[in-house]
């Protein structure tokens, strides 16, 4: 490994280190009269996945020399540990779902399952810009970039068009919750189908991300009418999940699967 490298690898390891290490204390912190022990093994249990749903990706799908290389799947599994811990601690609070605050010390399942969506969303992002061949860790640094500025920006506009952060944070409307965890998973999977592929230029990643990332159109339609017709209401308080919020949900990743299936081989 060259200098740079080792230096990605200590900056990863060390901010991956720590977000992870304030997100589990402050997990396990709550007093047992104010939290949920469902939700806290949730929160637990989804980001230890996540790290290994990305090795898995990476050891599958990455640049030969980092398939066969532990220590460069080391390299961008901190990346990728460091880069959902941050997002997961400054940037979901941004959308009204604090894991501790709403998942944990009030016992929302709701908000646990957004925020669950989000972990393995973003994921999925970051990990669509390690597959394929590229010069360096910079280009996973542009491509899941791009991916997870795509999913984000989707996100803040789904939170514009629909209320489903009040509905999950004030109604605590699982459907909704489940809802909006499929999308994010589903704009994930997107996402990083997008930004995969071998490395040409910047110029031809932003072509082939787009190529792809347009699906994000039809998944953000599909997910603003199912949350307008399924959103709590006087005479529905409480819309059946399976109906308003697994099934949306596994429509929006089966949008993403058959995406990812058609396009066949980056």
């Amino acid at each position: 490994m060259s200098g740079d490298e080792v230096l990605v690898l200590l900056t990863g390891s060390v901010v991956g280190l720590i977000c992870w290490g304030i997100w589990l204390y402050r997990t396990q912190s709550v007093h047992d009269l104010y939290g949920s022990w469902r939700e806290r093994l949730m929160l637990m249990v989804t980001p230890a996945a996540c790290a290994m749903l990305l090795w898995i990706i990476l050891k599958l799908y990455a640049a030969e020399d980092v398939r066969h290389a532990g220590e460069y799947l080391l390299m961008y599994s901190a990346m990728g540990a460091g880069w959902v811990g941050i997002l997961a601690l400054y940037f979901f609070p941004y959308f009204g779902f604090h894991y501790l605050d709403d998942a944990v010390e009030r016992a929302n399942p709701a908000a646990t399952a957004a925020i669950c969506g989000a972990l393995i969303g973003f994921t999925f992002a970051f990990a669509g810009g390690n597959i394929g061949d590229g010069p360096g860790w910079w280009v996973v640094v542009f491509s899941s970039g791009l991916a997870t500025v795509t999913l984000a920006a989707s996100w803040a506009l789904l939170a514009r068009l629909a209320a489903m952060h009040e509905e999950i944070t004030v109604d605590r409307d699982m459907a909704t919750g489940v809802r909006l965890g499929g999308f994010l998973v589903a704009g994930g999977m997107i996402c990083g189908r997008a930004a995969a592929g071998n490395w040409i230029s910047a110029t031809a990643t932003f072509h082939d991300f787009w190529r792809v990332g347009w699906v994000m159109v039809p998944l953000l339609v599909l997910t603003w009418i199912f949350d307008y017709g399924g959103s709590p209401m006087p005479e529905r308080p409480k819309p059946p999940v399976l109906l308003f919020g697994l099934l949306p949900a596994l429509l929006s990743i089966g949008l993403a699967a058959m995406t990812i299936h058609l396009l066949g081989s980056w």
